[in-house]
This record gives structure tokens, C-alpha cells and sequence, in this order.
């Protein structure tokens, strides 16, 4: 009771504590000039990451890799159906079409290039040292994409936003950011101390329960770890930022995959992606559909379901629900 205890407490710690935090960040990223859609798969990916990072390197220095990968797919997975979860509070249509179509289609290949490094390099991955290639390329792919991703410009069929009219003054840009700063690296603080401790419980759960490491990593770690992405995202779109919301999930589904490569650093033992199997690719199969999904929403861009809910929305339920059964039917 106490481990499960301790479990709660943390992951009700990360879904307070992650939204205060990606506030904090946006008021400190206004000054930057960057979009709603960049500066969510940016900064609000970094911030709202933090627990997965704490995970990531206690699972790897003590000893429990497939906790770290679970960890990580399991909340990119959960992360991406998020976006589904966002699209039917909103019951308006907005989501698939309102959010800017190139901007996201560019997050989207950044998804898709660093899902394919672990697969690329699984079967035969050369090390130096414990350290594989793959996992060197890994980073490499995803600040490459990020870097390709700024020099995407608006979607040509939209308006003109008003984001660059300053009001006389220029009141906002004068916020002293010093506070601002403190404040965030307080919240970052309490949300690393958190990913420790949902780190070290996890595995005691699972074992508990009859899951294994990757099952219980993917379906209590990473689901508790991506609280900070579903309130900040409902958030967001409530508040008709739906670039932001769209933007932070799929920027942080895509630093959860590049957080391998931390998770083989601190592991060393050998290769993280020599201990892939059936659980880690199913999970990795499941991120590769919802992405596949959302592009299909962002296509179409007009809303057909009901209530005026995209159906891709609801195949991305059913693809993550599907998934879970496979996962836990793979390694539980």
C-alpha cells in the first residue's frame, strides 16, 4: 500500500505541477517570436518531459532498461491519443481543421523519422563501447527535424494572424523574467523528483500484478508521466490554442523517443536496442498509427463524426485500447 500509495501521490504531483510549469514556460517563450505550433513541440515538449527524463535516467543507472523504453513509448503512445481526447472535449470540429495543416505534417515526419531509428538499427546495431550507433543517431534525427521543422512557414490558405500587432507600450514584453525563472526551475525540480520516484514503483507494481517491465512501464509510468501533456493540451484548445496544444503533444511524443538515447547512456550493459522484443515494437507499431491517423484528420480537415468528432479521433481510441491488449497479452 505504500508503494502504491507513493505512486499516486507522485503522478498526481506531475498532472499538477506540469501544467504550472508549461504556463510558466509560455510566458518565458513569448519574447522568442517563434509560433504557438514550434514553440509547443519545443519548449512546452521540454518542460512537460521532465518526469520522463527523471525515469529515464533512474531506470538506467539502477538497472532496469525495459522500465526506461516502456516508459518512453508508453507515454509517446498515450501522448498521441491524447490528441483524440482533446478532439472530443472540443465536439466542434476545430481540432483537424483550425490546427495549421504544414507546421503539424512537419512534427509529424519528425514522429515518424525517430519511430524508424529503433526499428532501422534493432537487428544489427554496432556499439562503441556500451553506447550503440543507433542511439548517436537517434539525436541526430530528431534536432535535425526540429531544424527543419522552423523553416516551415503558415499554411498559405490561412489569414494573417494578429500574433505580431503590439499594442502600444509593449506592456507584455516587459515582464520581469527573472521570477519567471525561478519559477520554473522549482517546478522543474519537483517534476524530476517525481519521475524518481514513479521510476522506483513501477517495477514493484508491476511485479505485483503480473505485468512485465515494458507493459508496466508503457501502462502506469508513461501514462502518469504524460499527465503534464493531457491537461496543458485540453487546457490549450479550451483556450482555442490548438497549435500549442497539437504542437506540445507531438513535439513530446518525439523527445520521448529520442530519451533512448539517454536511457542507453545510463545503461551500461550493452545496448538498449539489442533488448527490443515483441512488447517494445507493438508499442512503436502503435505510435506509428496514430500518427498516421492524425495526418489522415489533418487532410480531410473536415469533421464527419459525431458529434462533429473527427473519426480518426475515434480509430485512434481504438488503435490505443488494441494496443494495450497486445501489450500486456506480449509481455505481461
Amino acid at each position: 500500500m505504500i508503494v502504491v500509495l507513493a505512486f499516486v501521490v507522485a503522478a498526481a504531483v506531475v498532472g499538477l505541477v506540469g501544467p504550472r510549469m508549461a504556463r510558466v514556460a509560455d510566458r518565458l517563450g513569448e519574447a522568442t517570436g517563434m509560433g504557438g505550433a514550434l514553440f509547443g513541440a519545443v519548449f512546452l515538449a521540454l518542460a512537460t518531459d521532465l518526469p520522463e527524463l527523471a525515469l529515464t535516467t533512474s531506470a538506467g543507472i539502477t538497472g532496469s532498461p525495459k522500465i526506461a523504453v516502456g516508459g518512453l513509448l508508453g507515454s509517446a503512445a498515450a501522448q498521441l491519443m491524447f490528441i483524440a481526447a482533446v478532439d472530443m472535449s472540443l465536439r466542434d470540429g476545430q481540432l483537424y481543421r483550425d490546427v495549421s495543416l504544414h507546421t503539424t505534417l512537419g512534427q509529424c515526419a519528425l514522429m515518424t523519422g525517430v519511430l524508424t531509428v529503433p526499428v532501422l538499427f534493432a537487428a544489427a546495431d554496432p556499439t562503441f563501447g556500451w553506447v550503440s550507433i543507433g542511439t548517436v543517431v537517434l539525436p541526430a534525427v530528431y534536432v535535425g527535424g526540429l531544424l527543419a521543422i522552423r523553416g516551415i512557414g503558415p499554411d498559405t490558405t490561412e489569414a494573417p494572424t494578429p500574433e505580431t500587432d503590439v499594442p502600444p507600450g509593449g506592456e507584455d514584453t516587459c515582464e520581469p523574467t527573472a521570477p519567471l525563472w525561478r519559477q520554473f526551475g522549482g517546478f522543474a525540480l519537483i517534476l524530476a523528483a517525481a519521475g524518481v520516484v514513479l521510476e522506483q514503483t513501477t517495477e514493484s507494481i508491476g511485479a505485483d500484478i503480473g505485468l512485465g517491465e515494458t507493459a508496466a512501464g508503457a501502462l502506469l509510468a508513461g501514462v502518469a508521466t504524460s499527465l503534464p501533456e493531457l491537461v496543458t493540451a485540453m487546457a490549450a484548445a479550451r483556450a482555442g490554442a490548438l497549435e500549442l496544444a497539437v504542437g506540445n503533444i507531438v513535439g513530446s511524443s518525439a523527445l520521448d523517443v529520442a530519451l533512448l538515447s539517454l536511457a542507453d547512456a545510463f545503461y551500461t550493459e550493452g545496448s538498449i536496442l539489442d533488448l527490443l522484443g515483441p512488447p517494445e515494437f507493438t508499442l512503436i507499431g502503435v505510435a506509428m498509427a496514430l500518427t498516421v491517423l492524425l495526418l489522415g484528420g489533418l487532410a480531410r480537415r473536415e469533421p464527419v463524426g459525431l458529434p462533429r468528432v473527427g473519426p480518426e479521433s475515434y480509430l485512434m481510441l481504438g488503435v490505443y485500447l488494441t494496443g494495450v491488449l497486445l501489450l500486456v497479452s506480449a509481455g505481461g
